[in-house]
């Protein structure tokens, strides 16, 4: 069982760096007070007759300031590697009193759970670097500014989606504090959030809810239908293609169209006795599809609040439930041969008679294309002349006219990586845009035209379906890659699509991915016949190689070490 005592928290100013942003004295004493009364106004919001809303916003503001020092404190210590230590709780005797505000704040906070620790347990804390640093800092605290800050921090979490006054008091505080520490953003970089943000859509509440009552047939009927279109873009794929030997190549149609699609849950995961564990302190009958979503967004978060204070009741280490197949998109159960998407995940978004089918087919049906060629690719199937050591797949050949030279490539790639693994190609990553491109294309036929979007300018179908796709790859697109990462990955991936690179790209890093000199390069169709470059520059134009060779490989080896899906490229 494990207490997580943390200082982190998402901090909106940048309270132990002003100078690293280029913030006067003066500046900063103006960001301060956009800052309070940005803190007031929600307190306002919340509690209209609370008469000293202006210090309680005061004393969050510097509370938060003395927790970021202490973040900063315990970066500095363990600066350049993860760290997790643990402290006995026999160790804290001293800390974990009855009087403890922390333990305080929790009986009162989560009435429904006891929260007793008992002498037996072995309660641990994380980050003992600087775990003593919080409790003193604690201890000092009223209860009462403890719980305020809390609950500031927990508004924070969902103010820049909340909509309404929220997201009015959030853009009146940056636009008089004229400073932000996020990015600007289109709306394109934006569009496809509520399909990413795996977290609040894989929580999956009161499934037999969405199966049952709220899940319409012609909301299936049309999920069915994208699946559809996805599966023969797919078989027309494989038949029209020159890297697989004609038993083979009827060996993955048969596969192809032997897997079964379900949209739902598992049996075991609709069973009611798991939900009503799953989901104690939901009221499932409070789930609607006319509930507001930010309402059950924090019925989702207060459920997973108390489920944790419940654990402490018991030596067992806690379970995360939103783990396993409910946090993904689709998976696949080997045993019935079926794919499973989640209802929840697609509740709502095939019920939008105007929803730009470009933005939905190049959003989710990029996913499920994934997960449907995923779903293939993994059966044994080898190609001839494959001669590749380690996980290939069969689908490696869609890359290469000459197999071998892919086989050099891969070892060669193979070496560089510090685990000494050969990288795996995914060919569900490469064909992801592809077949949902294809299905996308047979889905409008009919209507010959796709619902436009109300912007100025207008954005074409075809370039908001890519737009759309790159939001997906680009943009806090998972846990495991930085933001860098994530559009490093997209750019390496993309390169392999023409169409792709011509429409969307992410223009920081695109320059660095397509420089010449690298070790893997496509092989193109009709290869262009090379200039000689004029002798007097022939020096200059080597040293210039080299510094771009060193790049690029520095920046691949980084991919490769980032436990990236790669798709490495052909060489000439």
């Amino acid at each position: 069982n494990t207490l997580v005592v943390s200082a982190a928290s998402p901090h909106v100013l940048p309270w132990t760096d002003w100078q690293g942003h280029g913030i006067s004295k003066k500046k900063r004493d103006n960001i301060k007070k956009a800052y309070k009364k940005f803190i007031k106004n929600v307190i306002l919001l919340v509690h209209p007759k609370r008469r000293n809303a202006e210090t309680i916003a005061a004393s969050i503001m510097h509370f938060e300031e003395s927790v970021a020092k202490l973040d900063e404190m315990w970066f500095k210590r363990i600066a350049g590697f993860w760290a997790d230590p643990t402290l006995p709780i026999r160790d804290m005797q001293n800390h974990l009193s009855k009087k403890f505000p922390l333990f305080l704040l929790l009986s009162n906070q989560f009435k429904k759970v006891n929260i007793t620790l008992k002498s037996n347990q072995q309660v641990t804390v994380r980050n003992r670097y600087h775990v003593n640093a919080i409790l003193e800092c604690i201890q000092k605290t009223d209860s009462n500014l403890l719980q305020n800050y809390m609950g500031w921090m927990l508004i924070l979490d969902y103010i820049k989606t909340a909509g309404g006054k929220l997201q009015e008091h959030w853009q009146t505080f940056k636009k008089e504090a004229k400073f932000s520490l996020e990015e600007q953003k289109e709306w394109k970089e934006l569009c496809l959030d509520a399909l990413v943000t795996e977290e609040t859509t894989m929580y999956a509440p009161a499934a037999n809810l969405y199966l049952e009552k709220y899940f319409p047939p012609i909301e299936k009927e049309r999920a069915f239908l994208m699946i559809s279109f996805i599966v023969e873009a797919l078989v027309n794929l494989i038949e029209k293609n020159d890297w697989m030997d004609r038993a083979m190549m009827k060996k993955a149609i048969a596969r192809l169209k032997d897997v079964k699609y379900r949209i739902g849950y598992d049996d075991f995961f609709v069973n009611m006795t798991y939900l009503n564990t799953l989901y104690t302190f939901v009221a499932r009958e409070n789930v609607t599809p006319q509930t507001p979503f930010i309402t059950i967004h924090s019925m989702l978060r207060r459920n997973l609040e108390l489920k944790r204070m419940q654990s402490l009741e018991s030596n067992e280490e806690e379970f995360d439930y939103r783990f396993g197949p409910f946090f993904t998109q689709g998976y696949y159960d080997s045993t019935s041969n079926t794919l499973i998407y989640q209802a929840a995940s697609l509740h709502g978004i095939f019920s939008e008679e105007h929803l730009p089918k470009s933005y939905l087919y190049g959003g989710l049906g990029s996913k499920i294309a994934y997960q449907i060629a995923r779903t293939v690719e993994t059966m044994d199937i080898t190609t001839t002349n494959s001669g590749v050591p380690g996980n290939v797949y069969v689908w490696s050949g869609i890359m290469a006219k000459n197999y071998l030279e892919a086989a050099k490539c891969l070892q060669k790639a193979s070496r560089k990586a510090k685990d000494d693994k050969t990288p795996k190609i995914r060919f569900s990553s490469y064909v992801a845009s592809t077949l949902a491109r294809q299905a996308f294309v047979e889905a409008i036929k009919d209507e010959k035209v796709d619902y436009a979007v109300p912007v100025d300018p207008p954005i074409p179908s075809e370039k908001l379906f890519y737009y759309t796709y790159g939001q997906l790859h680009c943009r806090g697109a998972g846990y495991s890659y930085t933001v860098t990462e994530s559009e490093e990955r997209l750019n390496f991936l993309m390169r392999l699509d023409p169409v792709f690179l011509d429409l969307f790209s992410c223009p920081k890093y695109v320059h660095k991915l397509e420089a010449p000199g690298d070790d893997c390069t496509i092989i193109p169709e009709k290869p262009k016949k090379k200039r000689k470059p004029m002798k007097d520059m022939s020096l200059k134009f080597a040293a210039i190689g080299a510094v771009v060779q060193q790049i690029l490989e520095n920046n691949l080896t980084a991919l490769l070490d980032s436990d990236i899906e790669v798709l490495d490229i052909i060489k000439v």
